[in-house]
């Protein structure tokens, strides 16, 4: 069985009046400070405090969202470790901006997606979402997840005008380097930040987020 794992450090920061949503979940709690809601029967924090899937036996979805209305200007970050080359049944997404708190209904907004094609060219990308439909506006290089076991640093930057740029370090560290950058400003509005992870039935708890 394989293992698959991410280890993501969320942390979201926006200079617009010095607003910040920062939770690595040490608190031992994710439905306080912020509250994070959704699928939460689907998540536990372990003894680690780390937020751990909890999913059903089987090839599904599961999400958690909390409020945040920053976007412009702004910078979101996060650490990912993948014990796993992902597939179009493993992955995860970052909902950076989303106008719905149900990220499996439909939705406006903005996410970076991890894995979920095939393993030469599996990779980290922006995608905007319109309601259903999904348009990839940031490709980012090939390969960068196409290992058994990955590490990798993300920051996405937006500016007022809709200029997005996406930079990784594959090493997990701060040493960022730039994956892409593109113009879409189709969105002005957020209501919601948020995970969601796609698993099977036999990697349904093996998604863990810190």
């Amino acid at each position: 069985e394989w293992l698959y794992q991410i280890l993501v450090m969320l942390s979201f920061c926006s200079s617009l009046l010095f607003a910040q949503l920062v939770d690595d979940f040490s608190d031992g709690d994710f439905t306080s400070n912020p509250v994070w809601s959704g699928e939460d029967t689907s998540f536990i924090l372990n003894a680690s405090n780390q937020l751990q899937s909890d999913g059903p036996s089987a090839t599904t979805s599961i999400y958690l969202s909390t409020p945040n209305v920053q976007f412009q200007n702004t910078e979101w970050t996060f650490s990912s470790i993948l014990n796993l080359n992902p597939s179009s049944s493993n992955n995860a997404r970052v909902y950076l901006m989303s106008n719905n708190s149900n990220l499996e209904d439909t939705l406006r907004g903005y996410f970076v997606q991890l894995g979920g094609e095939s393993g030469s060219v599996d990779d980290i990308d922006l995608y905007r979402q319109d309601g259903s439909s999904t348009t990839k506006i940031i490709d980012g290089p090939d390969g960068t997840l196409g290992k058994d076991s990955n590490s990798v640093s993300i920051k996405v930057l937006r500016d007022s005008e809709g200029n997005w740029s996406l930079l990784a370090d594959t090493t997990g560290g701060t040493n960022y380097v730039l994956q892409g950058n593109s113009f879409d400003n189709s969105y002005e509005q957020t209501t919601h930040f948020g995970v969601l992870v796609n698993h099977t039935s036999t990697r349904s708890k093996m998604y863990y987020f810190d």
